[in-house]
Protein backbone atom coordinates (compact mmCIF):
# COMPACT_ATOMS: atom_id res chain seq x y z
CA UNK A 1 0.00 0.00 0.00
CA UNK A 2 1.26 3.37 -0.78
CA UNK A 3 0.80 6.23 1.65
CA UNK A 4 0.82 10.14 1.29
CA UNK A 5 4.56 11.81 1.95
CA UNK A 6 4.27 13.31 5.41
CA UNK A 7 6.46 15.85 3.97
CA UNK A 8 3.76 17.65 2.19
CA UNK A 9 2.27 18.89 5.85
CA UNK A 10 3.95 22.04 7.18
CA UNK A 11 2.30 20.65 10.59
CA UNK A 12 0.18 18.34 12.42
CA UNK A 13 -3.24 20.34 12.09
CA UNK A 14 -3.14 20.27 8.27
CA UNK A 15 -3.08 16.43 8.71
CA UNK A 16 -6.79 15.40 8.04
CA UNK A 17 -8.69 14.67 11.20
CA UNK A 18 -9.15 11.08 10.89
CA UNK A 19 -5.48 10.31 10.43
CA UNK A 20 -4.17 13.00 12.77
CA UNK A 21 -2.45 11.52 16.10
CA UNK A 22 -3.13 13.02 19.62
CA UNK A 23 -2.27 12.38 23.26
CA UNK A 24 -5.32 10.75 24.75
CA UNK A 25 -4.23 10.38 28.14
CA UNK A 26 -1.73 9.81 31.10
CA UNK A 27 -1.65 6.18 32.80
CA UNK A 28 0.52 4.77 35.10
CA UNK A 29 2.46 1.62 34.96
CA UNK A 30 5.02 -0.21 37.21
CA UNK A 31 5.26 2.94 39.15
CA UNK A 32 5.86 5.40 36.48
CA UNK A 33 4.03 7.41 34.29
CA UNK A 34 3.46 6.85 30.32
CA UNK A 35 1.75 9.24 27.93
CA UNK A 36 -0.96 7.77 25.97
CA UNK A 37 -0.69 8.49 22.42
CA UNK A 38 -3.32 7.56 19.50
CA UNK A 39 -2.95 7.23 15.92
CA UNK A 40 -4.03 4.82 13.00
CA UNK A 41 -1.45 2.61 11.57
CA UNK A 42 -0.76 1.72 8.20
CA UNK A 43 -3.40 -0.69 8.66
CA UNK A 44 -6.01 1.91 8.44
CA UNK A 45 -6.29 1.00 12.35
CA UNK A 46 -6.34 3.02 15.80
CA UNK A 47 -3.59 2.14 17.80
CA UNK A 48 -1.84 3.72 20.81
CA UNK A 49 1.40 3.94 21.81
CA UNK A 50 2.61 4.45 25.41
CA UNK A 51 5.60 7.31 26.19
CA UNK A 52 7.73 6.67 29.03
CA UNK A 53 7.99 9.97 30.35
CA UNK A 54 10.40 9.33 32.96
CA UNK A 55 8.08 10.52 35.93
CA UNK A 56 6.58 9.05 39.21
CA UNK A 57 3.16 8.93 39.56
CA UNK A 58 2.23 11.51 42.25
CA UNK A 59 1.98 15.21 41.49
CA UNK A 60 3.13 14.56 37.98
CA UNK A 61 0.55 13.88 35.91
CA UNK A 62 0.26 17.21 34.35
CA UNK A 63 3.64 17.48 33.74
CA UNK A 64 3.61 13.99 32.06
CA UNK A 65 0.92 15.26 29.64
CA UNK A 66 2.70 17.93 28.78
CA UNK A 67 5.76 16.48 27.98
CA UNK A 68 3.74 13.23 25.70
CA UNK A 69 2.35 16.72 24.04
CA UNK A 70 5.77 18.33 23.52
CA UNK A 71 7.15 14.79 21.76
CA UNK A 72 3.90 14.41 19.84
CA UNK A 73 4.70 18.18 18.59
CA UNK A 74 8.09 17.52 17.86
CA UNK A 75 7.44 13.94 16.29
CA UNK A 76 3.90 13.93 15.25
CA UNK A 77 5.17 12.62 11.42
CA UNK A 78 6.54 9.50 12.60
CA UNK A 79 2.55 8.58 13.88
CA UNK A 80 0.92 9.19 10.14
CA UNK A 81 0.03 6.70 7.67
CA UNK A 82 -2.16 7.87 5.21
CA UNK A 83 -3.51 6.04 2.19
CA UNK A 84 -2.99 7.40 -1.28
CA UNK A 85 -6.21 8.04 -2.94
CA UNK A 86 -6.56 5.56 -6.24
CA UNK A 87 -6.10 7.81 -9.47
CA UNK A 88 -9.04 8.13 -11.76
CA UNK A 89 -9.70 5.99 -14.88
CA UNK A 90 -9.53 8.57 -17.20
CA UNK A 91 -7.35 9.43 -20.51
CA UNK A 92 -5.56 12.75 -18.35
CA UNK A 93 -4.71 12.23 -14.67
CA UNK A 94 -4.67 15.46 -14.20
CA UNK A 95 -8.68 16.11 -14.42
CA UNK A 96 -10.80 15.35 -11.44
CA UNK A 97 -14.44 15.68 -11.17
CA UNK A 98 -16.17 16.72 -8.17
CA UNK A 99 -18.92 14.43 -7.92
CA UNK A 100 -16.80 11.39 -8.80
CA UNK A 101 -13.98 13.05 -6.33
CA UNK A 102 -16.63 13.03 -3.63
CA UNK A 103 -18.53 9.35 -3.93
CA UNK A 104 -14.58 8.07 -4.15
CA UNK A 105 -13.92 9.99 -0.57
CA UNK A 106 -16.45 8.25 0.64
CA UNK A 107 -15.54 4.82 -0.22
CA UNK A 108 -12.39 5.65 1.05
CA UNK A 109 -13.38 6.78 4.40
CA UNK A 110 -15.70 3.22 4.27
CA UNK A 111 -13.02 0.97 3.59
CA UNK A 112 -10.51 2.15 6.07
CA UNK A 113 -13.32 2.74 9.06
CA UNK A 114 -12.57 6.41 9.68
CA UNK A 115 -16.39 7.17 10.30
CA UNK A 116 -18.77 4.86 11.72
CA UNK A 117 -21.86 3.52 9.28
CA UNK A 118 -24.05 5.68 10.34
CA UNK A 119 -21.54 8.63 9.48
CA UNK A 120 -20.97 6.96 6.09
CA UNK A 121 -25.30 6.54 5.86
CA UNK A 122 -25.48 10.26 6.38
CA UNK A 123 -22.45 11.31 3.83
CA UNK A 124 -24.20 9.11 0.93
CA UNK A 125 -27.78 10.33 1.43
CA UNK A 126 -25.71 14.07 1.02
CA UNK A 127 -24.51 12.88 -2.33
CA UNK A 128 -27.27 11.32 -3.87
CA UNK A 129 -30.54 13.88 -2.12
CA UNK A 130 -28.64 17.14 -2.87
CA UNK A 131 -24.82 17.35 -4.21
CA UNK A 132 -25.97 14.90 -7.26
CA UNK A 133 -29.29 16.82 -7.87
CA UNK A 134 -27.68 20.33 -7.91
CA UNK A 135 -24.16 19.30 -9.82
CA UNK A 136 -25.97 17.16 -12.02
CA UNK A 137 -22.74 17.88 -14.78
CA UNK A 138 -20.39 16.50 -12.60
CA UNK A 139 -17.89 19.96 -13.44
CA UNK A 140 -14.24 19.36 -13.07
CA UNK A 141 -13.08 19.65 -9.44
CA UNK A 142 -10.86 22.82 -9.82
CA UNK A 143 -14.68 24.50 -11.18
CA UNK A 144 -16.35 24.12 -8.16
CA UNK A 145 -15.13 27.77 -6.50
CA UNK A 146 -17.30 29.85 -3.80
CA UNK A 147 -19.83 30.98 -6.08
CA UNK A 148 -20.77 27.68 -7.28
CA UNK A 149 -21.17 26.60 -3.60
CA UNK A 150 -23.02 29.86 -2.24
CA UNK A 151 -25.56 28.65 -5.11
CA UNK A 152 -25.57 25.70 -3.88
CA UNK A 153 -26.54 26.71 0.08
CA UNK A 154 -29.04 29.30 -1.55
CA UNK A 155 -30.64 26.53 -3.24
CA UNK A 156 -31.17 24.42 -0.71
CA UNK A 157 -32.92 26.63 1.40
CA UNK A 158 -35.38 27.43 -1.43
CA UNK A 159 -39.17 27.52 -1.14
CA UNK A 160 -38.84 25.25 -4.58
CA UNK A 161 -37.87 22.08 -2.44
CA UNK A 162 -40.46 20.28 -1.07
CA UNK A 163 -38.72 20.17 2.05
CA UNK A 164 -36.66 23.13 2.98
CA UNK A 165 -33.38 22.59 4.75
CA UNK A 166 -32.67 23.94 7.73
CA UNK A 167 -29.91 26.00 9.31
CA UNK A 168 -28.25 23.42 11.27
CA UNK A 169 -28.33 20.88 8.21
CA UNK A 170 -26.97 24.00 5.73
CA UNK A 171 -24.30 23.68 8.96
CA UNK A 172 -23.63 19.87 8.65
CA UNK A 173 -23.40 20.01 4.51
CA UNK A 174 -20.63 23.07 4.97
CA UNK A 175 -19.19 20.67 7.62
CA UNK A 176 -18.90 17.62 5.12
CA UNK A 177 -17.59 19.59 2.29
CA UNK A 178 -15.46 21.55 4.19
CA UNK A 179 -13.45 18.00 5.35
CA UNK A 180 -14.36 16.93 1.43
CA UNK A 181 -12.04 19.99 0.40
CA UNK A 182 -9.27 20.19 2.75
CA UNK A 183 -8.14 15.94 1.98
CA UNK A 184 -8.39 17.14 -1.84
CA UNK A 185 -5.90 19.95 -1.14
CA UNK A 186 -3.63 17.35 0.60
CA UNK A 187 -3.78 14.92 -2.10
CA UNK A 188 -2.96 17.58 -4.44
CA UNK A 189 -6.00 17.65 -6.45
CA UNK A 190 -6.96 21.22 -6.24
CA UNK A 191 -4.87 24.12 -4.50
CA UNK A 192 -7.58 26.18 -2.10
CA UNK A 193 -10.61 25.27 -0.38
CA UNK A 194 -13.51 27.10 -2.18
CA UNK A 195 -15.43 27.20 0.88
CA UNK A 196 -12.84 29.64 2.99
CA UNK A 197 -14.33 32.62 0.97
CA UNK A 198 -17.78 31.58 2.35
CA UNK A 199 -19.28 31.58 6.00
CA UNK A 200 -20.12 28.59 8.00
CA UNK A 201 -24.51 28.82 8.23
CA UNK A 202 -24.83 29.61 11.96
CA UNK A 203 -27.00 26.24 13.25
CA UNK A 204 -29.86 27.71 15.69
CA UNK A 205 -30.03 26.70 19.29
CA UNK A 206 -31.62 23.49 19.17
CA UNK A 207 -34.48 23.43 21.83
CA UNK A 208 -36.06 20.20 22.42
CA UNK A 209 -39.17 19.28 23.84
CA UNK A 210 -38.75 19.23 27.74
CA UNK A 211 -39.43 15.30 29.09
CA UNK A 212 -40.37 15.31 32.85
CA UNK A 213 -39.76 12.38 35.29
CA UNK A 214 -44.08 11.96 34.62
CA UNK A 215 -43.58 12.09 31.08
CA UNK A 216 -40.79 9.48 31.37
CA UNK A 217 -42.75 6.89 33.42
CA UNK A 218 -45.87 7.35 30.44
CA UNK A 219 -43.21 6.31 27.87
CA UNK A 220 -42.06 3.87 29.80
CA UNK A 221 -45.53 2.36 31.40
CA UNK A 222 -46.65 2.57 27.07
CA UNK A 223 -44.12 0.00 25.95
CA UNK A 224 -44.59 -2.34 28.61
CA UNK A 225 -44.62 -6.42 27.27
CA UNK A 226 -43.59 -4.82 23.85
CA UNK A 227 -40.45 -6.34 22.05
CA UNK A 228 -38.75 -2.96 22.45
CA UNK A 229 -39.67 -2.32 25.82
CA UNK A 230 -36.02 -3.59 26.93
CA UNK A 231 -34.59 -0.79 24.81
CA UNK A 232 -36.96 1.81 25.67
CA UNK A 233 -36.32 1.64 29.63
CA UNK A 234 -32.41 1.09 28.94
CA UNK A 235 -32.21 4.43 27.22
CA UNK A 236 -34.48 6.09 30.13
CA UNK A 237 -32.18 5.37 32.56
CA UNK A 238 -28.72 5.30 30.77
CA UNK A 239 -29.00 8.24 28.32
CA UNK A 240 -27.36 5.95 25.77
CA UNK A 241 -27.25 6.47 21.79
CA UNK A 242 -29.70 3.74 20.11
CA UNK A 243 -25.99 2.37 18.39
CA UNK A 244 -25.31 1.49 22.21
CA UNK A 245 -28.63 0.37 23.49
CA UNK A 246 -28.69 -2.31 20.74
CA UNK A 247 -25.11 -2.93 20.65
CA UNK A 248 -24.70 -3.86 25.00
CA UNK A 249 -23.62 -7.30 25.38
CA UNK A 250 -24.12 -9.54 27.86
CA UNK A 251 -20.60 -10.11 28.63
CA UNK A 252 -19.92 -6.68 29.07
CA UNK A 253 -22.12 -6.21 31.77
CA UNK A 254 -21.45 -6.74 35.40
CA UNK A 255 -25.40 -7.72 37.04
CA UNK A 256 -24.30 -7.79 40.28
CA UNK A 257 -21.75 -4.62 40.40
CA UNK A 258 -23.66 -2.68 37.27
CA UNK A 259 -20.45 -2.22 36.07
CA UNK A 260 -20.94 -2.05 31.79
CA UNK A 261 -18.20 -1.16 29.39
CA UNK A 262 -20.16 0.65 26.61
CA UNK A 263 -17.91 -0.72 23.37
CA UNK A 264 -20.18 -2.19 20.58
CA UNK A 265 -22.59 -0.47 18.95
CA UNK A 266 -25.44 -1.78 16.45
CA UNK A 267 -26.11 0.11 13.17
CA UNK A 268 -28.44 -0.32 9.52
CA UNK A 269 -27.10 0.09 7.01
CA UNK A 270 -29.08 -0.39 2.85
CA UNK A 271 -31.66 -2.62 5.32
CA UNK A 272 -28.35 -4.56 6.96
CA UNK A 273 -27.90 -5.12 10.61
CA UNK A 274 -24.08 -4.46 10.93
CA UNK A 275 -22.36 -4.76 14.74
CA UNK A 276 -18.79 -3.62 15.39
CA UNK A 277 -16.64 -2.74 18.34
CA UNK A 278 -16.96 0.69 17.76
CA UNK A 279 -18.46 3.67 19.39
CA UNK A 280 -19.39 7.16 17.61
CA UNK A 281 -16.54 8.84 18.88
CA UNK A 282 -12.83 7.80 20.62
CA UNK A 283 -14.59 9.32 23.93
CA UNK A 284 -17.45 6.84 22.76
CA UNK A 285 -15.84 3.93 24.19
CA UNK A 286 -16.48 4.40 28.16
CA UNK A 287 -17.43 2.57 31.44
CA UNK A 288 -20.51 3.26 32.83
CA UNK A 289 -22.40 2.18 36.45
CA UNK A 290 -25.88 1.13 36.15
CA UNK A 291 -28.79 1.77 38.51
CA UNK A 292 -29.97 -1.00 41.05
CA UNK A 293 -33.35 -0.69 39.36
CA UNK A 294 -31.86 -1.11 35.61
CA UNK A 295 -29.67 -4.02 37.19
CA UNK A 296 -33.06 -6.11 38.65
CA UNK A 297 -35.48 -5.43 35.76
CA UNK A 298 -31.90 -7.03 33.56
CA UNK A 299 -31.37 -9.65 35.50
CA UNK A 300 -35.21 -10.50 35.20
CA UNK A 301 -35.06 -10.04 31.48
CA UNK A 302 -32.01 -12.40 31.00
CA UNK A 303 -33.81 -15.02 33.04
CA UNK A 304 -36.66 -15.18 30.81
CA UNK A 305 -34.30 -14.82 27.42
CA UNK A 306 -32.85 -18.16 29.34
CA UNK A 307 -35.83 -19.53 28.69
CA UNK A 308 -37.16 -18.77 25.17
CA UNK A 309 -33.76 -20.06 24.21
CA UNK A 310 -35.04 -23.69 25.31
CA UNK A 311 -38.66 -23.05 24.61
CA UNK A 312 -37.60 -22.43 20.57
CA UNK A 313 -35.32 -24.94 20.69
CA UNK A 314 -33.61 -25.05 17.22
CA UNK A 315 -35.59 -21.95 15.93
CA UNK A 316 -34.21 -19.54 18.40
CA UNK A 317 -31.45 -17.40 16.48
CA UNK A 318 -27.81 -18.00 18.67
CA UNK A 319 -25.87 -15.77 16.46
CA UNK A 320 -27.16 -13.03 18.82
CA UNK A 321 -26.78 -14.89 22.27
CA UNK A 322 -24.62 -12.38 23.84
CA UNK A 323 -26.96 -9.65 22.77
CA UNK A 324 -28.35 -8.11 25.63
CA UNK A 325 -31.68 -6.19 23.19
CA UNK A 326 -33.19 -9.49 21.11
CA UNK A 327 -36.60 -10.09 20.01
CA UNK A 328 -38.48 -13.27 21.27
CA UNK A 329 -36.51 -15.41 18.91
CA UNK A 330 -33.22 -14.39 19.71
CA UNK A 331 -32.84 -11.70 16.96
CA UNK A 332 -31.03 -8.71 17.29
CA UNK A 333 -33.60 -5.44 17.27
CA UNK A 334 -33.42 -3.76 14.40
CA UNK A 335 -32.45 0.08 15.38
CA UNK A 336 -34.80 1.48 12.35
CA UNK A 337 -38.11 -0.39 13.37
CA UNK A 338 -37.01 0.44 17.42
CA UNK A 339 -36.90 4.56 16.39
CA UNK A 340 -39.96 4.01 14.05
CA UNK A 341 -41.75 2.06 16.76
CA UNK A 342 -41.40 4.60 19.29
CA UNK A 343 -42.25 7.73 17.45
CA UNK A 344 -45.80 5.59 16.36
CA UNK A 345 -46.32 4.96 20.06
CA UNK A 346 -45.47 8.72 20.93
CA UNK A 347 -48.19 9.81 18.44
CA UNK A 348 -51.06 7.33 20.93
CA UNK A 349 -50.20 9.06 23.80
CA UNK A 350 -50.14 12.88 22.90
CA UNK A 351 -46.07 13.06 22.56
CA UNK A 352 -45.86 13.46 18.65
CA UNK A 353 -42.86 15.77 18.71
CA UNK A 354 -40.90 12.81 21.13
CA UNK A 355 -38.38 10.84 19.36
CA UNK A 356 -36.18 8.00 20.67
CA UNK A 357 -32.80 9.95 21.19
CA UNK A 358 -35.03 12.33 23.32
CA UNK A 359 -34.89 10.00 26.33
CA UNK A 360 -30.79 11.04 26.15
CA UNK A 361 -31.23 14.90 26.32
CA UNK A 362 -33.71 13.84 29.28
CA UNK A 363 -31.05 11.50 31.22
CA UNK A 364 -28.32 14.77 30.92
CA UNK A 365 -30.97 17.06 32.01
CA UNK A 366 -31.69 14.97 34.70
CA UNK A 367 -28.34 14.64 35.84
CA UNK A 368 -27.23 18.04 35.55
CA UNK A 369 -30.39 19.41 37.38
CA UNK A 370 -29.11 16.70 40.29
CA UNK A 371 -25.53 18.44 40.41
CA UNK A 372 -23.71 16.11 39.01
CA UNK A 373 -20.26 17.20 38.35
CA UNK A 374 -20.09 18.13 34.37
CA UNK A 375 -17.09 16.08 33.84
CA UNK A 376 -18.37 12.75 34.76
CA UNK A 377 -21.67 13.44 33.14
CA UNK A 378 -19.47 14.16 29.69
CA UNK A 379 -17.66 10.70 30.40
CA UNK A 380 -20.69 8.71 31.47
CA UNK A 381 -22.36 10.45 27.64
CA UNK A 382 -19.37 9.83 25.65
CA UNK A 383 -19.24 13.39 24.26
CA UNK A 384 -16.36 15.39 22.40
CA UNK A 385 -17.89 18.40 23.65
CA UNK A 386 -16.21 20.63 26.38
CA UNK A 387 -12.38 19.30 25.30
CA UNK A 388 -10.70 22.18 27.50
CA UNK A 389 -12.92 21.42 30.85
CA UNK A 390 -12.44 17.60 30.08
CA UNK A 391 -8.44 17.46 29.58
CA UNK A 392 -8.21 18.23 33.04
CA UNK A 393 -10.85 15.40 34.17
CA UNK A 394 -9.28 12.59 32.26
CA UNK A 395 -7.96 10.62 34.81
CA UNK A 396 -11.50 9.89 36.43
CA UNK A 397 -11.42 6.70 38.37
CA UNK A 398 -14.44 3.82 37.77
CA UNK A 399 -14.94 4.50 41.26
CA UNK A 400 -15.85 7.95 40.84
CA UNK A 401 -17.90 6.95 37.58
CA UNK A 402 -19.82 4.51 40.03
CA UNK A 403 -20.77 8.00 41.60
CA UNK A 404 -23.47 8.75 38.91
CA UNK A 405 -24.91 5.49 39.33
CA UNK A 406 -25.71 6.09 42.73
CA UNK A 407 -27.46 9.54 41.75
CA UNK A 408 -29.65 8.31 39.72
CA UNK A 409 -33.19 7.65 40.52
CA UNK A 410 -35.31 7.95 37.55
CA UNK A 411 -38.85 6.06 37.93
CA UNK A 412 -39.15 2.71 36.80
CA UNK A 413 -42.37 1.12 38.93
CA UNK A 414 -43.07 -1.68 36.77
CA UNK A 415 -44.64 -4.30 37.81
CA UNK A 416 -43.37 -8.35 38.01
CA UNK A 417 -46.01 -8.73 35.16
CA UNK A 418 -44.79 -6.58 32.90
CA UNK A 419 -41.05 -6.97 33.18
CA UNK A 420 -41.58 -9.48 30.25
CA UNK A 421 -41.18 -8.09 26.74
CA UNK A 422 -43.84 -9.80 24.68
CA UNK A 423 -43.66 -9.47 20.61
CA UNK A 424 -46.43 -6.83 20.36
Amino acid sequence: MEFEDVKNFEKIEDVPEEYRPYVQGVIENNKHLYGVIYFRNAEGKRKQKQYATGLKPRGNRKLAREITEQHLKDHWREYIFIPKMPKPESASSEKYYFLTEYERWIDLREKYETVVPNTIKTYRSFYKKHLKAFFSSNPELKNVNSSALLDFFNSRTSNDLKRKISKNTLSHFYTYLNTFFKEMIVRDKIKDNPLTKIEKPKAEDYEPPILSDSDVYQIISSFANTDIEIAVIIASQTGLRRSEILGLRWSAVDLESGKTKINHTVHIENNQIICIDRTKSKKGKRTIYLTKALREYLVEAKKQQDRRRELFGNCYNHKYDDYVCVDVDGTILNPDHVSKKFSKFMKKIGLSDVHLHLLRHYFASYCASRNIPPAKLQKWMGHEAFRTTYKYYIHLSEEEMEDVSESIDIPLKLNQDQINPATT
